[in-house]
Parts: C-alpha cells; sequence; structure tokens
C-alpha cells in the first residue's frame, strides 16, 4: 500500500461532520472533513499566543444536548464555554480554585470540574455575588470525570488505586454519590488487583458503564445489579503471536 500525507477527501464521503480537538500542545481546533475549499481545512478557535506549557488540553466535552455549547479543561484552573452560533464562537471563562481539570459537566446553571486531586468543583454560571466553589471530595486522585448525556444529572468519576475507582454521583441531589464499584477478588497470591479507571463512558443510558485502564483492562459495571463488574476484558500477556 502506497501511504501519502496528502490532505484529500475520498470522493465516497459526503458526510458534513464537524469535529472538535484539543491537543496537547493548548491548541483547539475545529475541523471540516467535507469541506469542498480544503479538504480536512481547520482552524485556530483558541489564541496560539496565549498559550503556556500548562495550557494543554485535558478535557473536552459538549455542555447541551443541542451541541451549541464546548466545555473545555486545560492543565490550568480556569475552564472555557465556548458558544458555537452562527457568527462565529464566542468564549467565556471561569476559575475553579485548583487543577488539573480533567472533565466538565454543566447542569442547571451549574459548571461541574473534575480535579486532579479527587474533588469535585461546582459553580453557579450567573451568581448574584462571588462565591467559592461547593467541594465533593471522591478520593486522592481523578483521571476523568464523565457526565451521562441521557441522565445529564449523574456523573462518574475514576482514578488510579482502589479509594479512586469507579463512582457514579447524582447532581440533582446535592452530588450524592449512588454508585461505588467493588475490586475484584484477590488474586492467587492473594494480592490486590491493581486498579486505575483512566476514562469512563456510559452505554446506552446512567445504569450501565465501561471504564478502561492504563494497566490494559476494559471492565463493565451495571449498577443494578452488583458493584463489581459483570463483564471484564484483560491484555494477553505471554502471547507469542
Amino acid at each position: 500500500m502506497k501511504w501519502t500525507t496528502a490532505n484529500l477527501k475520498h470522493p465516497n464521503y459526503t458526510a458534513q461532520h464537524e469535529i472538535y480537538v484539543g491537543t496537547h500542545t493548548g491548541s483547539f481546533k475545529h475541523l471540516l472533513p467535507a469541506s469542498e475549499k480544503t479538504p480536512h481545512g481547520q482552524r485556530n478557535i483558541s489564541d496560539l499566543k496565549d498559550l503556556d506549557k500548562e495550557s494543554r488540553v485535558t478535557s473536552l466535552a459538549f455542555g447541551n444536548e443541542s451541541r451549541t455549547e464546548i466545555l473545555l479543561g486545560r492543565g490550568k484552573n480556569i475552564a472555557e464555554l465556548h458558544s458555537i452560533g452562527e457568527g462565529g464562537f464566542s468564549a467565556r471563562h471561569v476559575s475553579f480554585s485548583a487543577a488539573p481539570i480533567v472533565g466538565l459537566a454543566r447542569f442547571n446553571e451549574k459548571l461541574i470540574a473534575g480535579i486532579g486531586n479527587g474533588e469535585l468543583q461546582s459553580l453557579e454560571l450567573d451568581p448574584e455575588e462571588e462565591t467559592a466553589p461547593v467541594v465533593i471530595s471522591t478520593g486522592t486522585q481523578m483521571d476523568h470525570l464523565r457526565q451521562c448525556t441521557q441522565a445529564r444529572n449523574i456523573v462518574a468519576t475514576g482514578g488510579k488505586e482502589r479509594q479512586n475507582n469507579l463512582k457514579v454521583y447524582d447532581l440533582s441531589a446535592d452530588g450524592k454519590q449512588i454508585f461505588t464499584s467493588k475490586n475484584l477478588p484477590n488474586d492467587y497470591l492473594q494480592l490486590e488487583v491493581p486498579v486505575w479507571d483512566s476514562d469512563i463512558g456510559f452505554v446506552d443510558g446512567p445504569s450501565v458503564l465501561a471504564t478502561c485502564s492504563r494497566h490494559g483492562y476494559v471492565r463493565l459495571y451495571d449498577t443494578r445489579k452488583q458493584r463489581r463488574p459483570v463483564s471484564l476484558a484483560l491484555p494477553r500477556r505471554g502471547s507469542t503471536e
């Protein structure tokens, strides 16, 4: 097969997709793969001259069901709300009390941030007077926060080690914890199975979640049935293939 770096669009590709990308260098891009003028045309939404080493993008999510708002988190304590309109993009900045931001959610005019130190911080977007964020501790370290798109009052968090395992919270009940996962039984040496829930996804609703790990596993949970995974995929070790 011949490889090329030519920026060409396949003639069978007709979908009018729009793609938003946040990078480790801090740039925030809007891509139009179906652009007739420039296939895979892209533009920088963020101003490159304002970026520094703490500007790396650490989270990216839509803020509403109509997908006219994008929530962007960085390695610093400032979250960005980008509104998408016919006239272009407009941005708003919201400051939290810690960093990095590893996930963002919006619910009932509140912006909720997952912080790397294990905190869930909630801020009113249009308060009558400036207030400190409401803080909920989920553990000592967080890798990711994910909001359920089918039930936006539900968010899940996960991180490294057992005390930072998968947890689910109800934002409509003042951030009440409604589920916490349970680790697998000890291995054949009676050692604790390592836990590192580095990313989370909701599967067709708020009750079924999948987690992946830097240890290589993928776990599927059903919060209606049990705390331990209902399905588990492990990396193949010692394979010669």
